[in-house]
């Protein structure tokens, strides 16, 4: 009769651990802040001084999805890729606040001929100590013609670099 005893409280007390430590660890996670996938990175320029960063395409696709060609999407893959960066102009030797400048966004080289990366400044200009104007970086992917060009690409880790200039 002892052992039957013994037996029934070792098991309760392994189901009472396990529901008091599920609730501590539900009660600490809950507290817990990650990293948003919707954070916007910001990007400060000089007049005539241009600003550079690298767009890495293994970041952007941890938070919107695996990059695929249009037409392959499934279950955690994307076919296009939107990155926004919010510009801000400071003033400098060149630019007074209150200047207009015209801001133009280009990329480096890229990995591969199948990357295409479209880069959309709506107004085109941006004011000195003004408002700060979004940028909109998409990335696609065409297509491979053929298995040799498909796994050319494949494991290729594409880092984008891309150069913001605002011009008087």
């Amino acid at each position: 009769m002892k052992r039957k005893n013994l037996k029934r409280i070792t098991i309760i007390s392994i189901l009472l651990s396990f529901i008091f430590t599920g609730g501590i660890f539900a009660y600490w996670a809950s507290s817990v802040l990650g990293a948003s996938g919707e954070e916007t990175p910001a990007i400060q320029v000089g007049v005539g001084l241009p600003a550079e960063t690298t767009l890495s395409l293994v970041e952007a696709q941890r938070t919107q999805g695996l990059l695929v060609p249009v037409g392959y999407e499934s279950v955690g893959s994307v076919s296009q890729i939107v990155i926004t960066y919010e510009v801000e102009l400071v003033p400098n030797e060149e630019g007074a606040v209150g200047a207009e400048a015209l801001l133009t966004v280009t990329h480096g080289a890229l990995a591969s001929p199948l990357l295409n990366v479209n880069i959309v400044v709506p107004n085109g200009t941006i004011v000195v100590g003004g408002e700060k104007v979004y940028v909109y970086v998409s990335i696609t992917l065409c297509e491979p013609s053929n298995q040799t060009e498909y796994e050319s690409v494949a494991n290729l880790e594409f880092d984008i670099p891309l150069t913001f200039i605002a011009t008087i």
